[in-house]
């Protein structure tokens, strides 16, 4: 992905068609330095309870196997306008090319950031200028998360720097939120609140996180709850300290960081990378399944992006567009045509873009020729093309590629949001 000087991604310019990587084409705009690639569609696919698919009705069909469009909205670029998007709880979030940010289905707890707990099933605005979910502030989905996260960007005279705003709403159980509250407290925010400081991206989710960011000086800060170690301050769950509800600093520059379910893997610019936290099934790939309470340099170099952590699965993709993964095989989680843990890394083979786990059984990888393919369970059609009526304990351990050329998505529960290519 391209960007210059911290200006945010967002393009101005349509380009007719094409499938755009890494040398991506860029434009010079009068607002600044901006990517572009062809039309772009969100669609929504999997359950619809609460009206996660944004087809303006809730329930009924309770589920959709193939991917629908989310139109809405009514911005200069109409259907094509959606640039990244989430499912966390039932309540999706997404953001369009304009850097319009729209959420819709569940909101019992204030998922939805629209000060109200009503359900919607077609997207509803929150103001702002906001960037694009899955690159900015990426959550490893919980059913009972119930916080979301979403970074604003600052223009002109309001920061020369181009800095970007942290914000959260939802629960607040363990300080989830970051607002200095008793750990303890149950409170809960139903519009978004600011984490204070000049942030890079942000992370987290699980039930009690972590949840972290990196700041614009590199320097990195976690909150949420202790327990396995998950905020990387030697130290872990006690009944007299059960979490932080105020970010705490972790030593080190960091240059990115993906955490969630009581774990968390940053990479540092070397190319290195540090997990800290829950170790089951062996997920960070140090040949063993004991939880570190500080940062541990895991196995390799020349890494490039984190794509999941946390107590199921750690994934990572080198310079080389490699994709390894460590942790648990349930449900074919690993991609490796069966159902084995691996406490040390195994290759994923093709050349990669990006790897994705939400709550769901069900994990996606997206190749650096834009297809995009699944593993898993799929009981509410989170595979499309396949029997969403497949029985609970059947899954797929060799990924089935996804009809399509896809940008990017966010699965949550039993549904998920993605862009694909027109």
């Amino acid at each position: 992905m391209l960007e210059s000087s911290g200006i945010p991604k967002r393009p101005i310019v349509k380009q007719t068609g094409g499938v755009w990587g890494t040398n991506e084409v860029a434009a010079e705009t009068q607002e600044g330095y901006y990517k572009y690639g062809g039309p772009q569609q969100g669609v929504t696919f999997g359950t619809n309870y609460a009206g996660d698919l944004g087809q303006n009705t809730a329930g009924h069909p309770a589920m959709r196997s193939s991917p629908v469009q989310i139109m809405g909205g009514g911005d200069l670029f109409g259907q094509n306008a959606w640039e990244s998007g989430q499912q966390v709880s039932g309540a999706m979030r997404a953001v369009k090319r304009d850097g319009t940010l729209w959420t819709w289905g569940n909101n019992d707890n204030g998922e939805l950031g629209l000060n109200d707990r009503a359900r919607y099933s077609s997207p509803v605005q929150i103001p702002g200028n906001w960037l694009p979910i899955m690159d900015y502030s990426r959550i490893m989905s919980n059913s009972s998360g119930y916080v979301v996260m979403a970074m604003k960007q600052r223009f002109g005279a309001e920061s020369p720097q181009y800095g970007k705003d942290l914000f959260m709403w939802g629960t607040n159980y363990y300080g989830k939120l970051g607002q200095g509250e008793a750990p303890a407290s149950r409170a809960a925010y139903s519009s978004p609140v600011q984490v204070p400081g000049d942030w890079l991206m942000g992370s987290g989710g699980g039930s009690g996180g972590p949840y972290g960011g990196i700041k614009s000086d590199g320097s990195m800060w976690l909150w949420g709850e202790h327990q396995w170690g998950g905020l990387a301050q030697n130290e872990t769950w006690s009944p007299s300290k059960k979490g932080e509800s105020s970010p705490v600093q972790v030593p080190g520059v960091w240059k990115a960081l993906i955490c969630g379910g009581s774990a968390g893997v940053a990479l540092k610019a070397d190319g290195t990378t540090w997990g800290w936290g829950s170790n089951g099934g062996g997920a960070m790939g140090l040949n063993d399944k004991v939880s570190r309470s500080s940062p541990t340099q895991l196995p390799g170099t020349g890494w490039k992006k984190v794509c999941t952590a946390g107590y199921q699965t750690v994934a990572r993709i080198n310079e080389d567009n490699e994709l390894w993964i460590a942790g648990y095989g349930t449900a074919g989680f690993l991609m490796q045509n069966n159902t084995v843990q691996y406490s040390s890394p195994v290759q994923i083979p093709g050349s990669w873009d990006d790897f994705v786990q939400g709550s769901s059984d069900t994990v996606y990888g997206i190749k650096t020729d834009g297809t995009m393919w699944a593993c898993g369970k799929n009981p509410y059609g989170q595979i499309p093309g396949v029997d969403p009526l497949s029985p609970e304990n059947n899954s797929y351990s060799s990924p089935i590629q996804i009809p399509g050329v896809w940008k990017t998505i966010g699965s949550g529960g039993g549904s998920a949001f993605a862009v694909k290519y027109a």
